[in-house]
């Protein structure tokens, strides 16, 4: 059985960028990632704040 993706936040779900991406809220996605500072080990998502990714790490610094 593979396993499920993580999310931290559950309550939250909505919010994140993979439910945004699925909605199709591209514009929206873009206003919170544009200054990146974490990525979510599920997606690959990159965002300004953790709270929009279900299981975010910080980028590492440039």
């Amino acid at each position: 059985m593979p396993d499920l993706p993580i999310c931290r936040d559950p309550e939250l779900h909505d919010l994140h960028f993979c439910k945004l991406k699925k909605k199709g809220l591209y514009d929206e996605m873009a206003a919170r990632s544009r200054t990146p500072t974490c990525v979510c080990h599920n997606c690959g998502a990159r965002a300004d704040r953790e709270d929009d990714l279900c299981n975010p790490s910080p980028l590492p610094p440039r």
